[in-house]
């Protein structure tokens, strides 16, 4: 399983690596040392945008990847790419996005159990949730569903036409 850590500039990245489902770390630090460190001790691919970085990464036998361009679009797609990343979302391998965590699918029915605080009409519309192990967070194929395809739909776009990509 790939295992990434992401610096302070990819934070967007991280989250749809963990949709994706990579167990994807990361990290506001500034202190490019310290991120060589948790990328190693970790044993985790370092993601960048900070050419210096990616160069000191790969003199300290990290595996690192140098991420280029400017669109979310064109950096996810390269990423992608480059590690051969389906480009789909799976929920049943994603990882939380904000936390990282392994989810859990709970079908409507056992919902109630987890005292969620859901609005009724959410556990009427929903058939299948998705909660994150470590913070909980509940996740359904809602209104923002639709937009992480639209988005994904975009992204292989751009792998289709090579268009930027590396």
């Amino acid at each position: 399983m790939l295992k990434f850590l992401c610096d302070g500039m990819l934070g967007r990245i991280a989250r749809w690596l963990r949709l994706l489902g990579c167990d994807t770390s990361y990290s506001s630090l500034d202190d490019d040392k310290k991120l060589i460190e948790i990328a190693k001790k970790e044993k985790r691919i370092l993601l960048t945008k900070d050419l210096e970085l990616y160069k000191s990464a790969l003199k300290n036998g990290i595996q690192a990847f140098l991420v280029k361009g400017d669109s979310f679009e064109t950096m996810l797609a390269q990423i992608i790419s480059y590690f051969n990343i389906s480009p789909e979302i799976n929920p049943e391998l994603s990882r939380c996005p904000e936390c990282n965590g392994e989810m859990q699918h709970v079908p409507a029915s056992d919902i109630k159990k987890f005292n969620l605080n859901l609005p009724e009409t959410t556990l009427k519309v929903y058939k299948d949730f998705w909660i994150c192990k470590v913070c909980h967070k509940t996740y359904w194929k809602g209104r923002m569903w639709n937009n992480m395809k639209k988005t994904l739909e975009k992204v292989r776009e751009k792998m289709k036409n090579n268009l930027e990509v590396s």
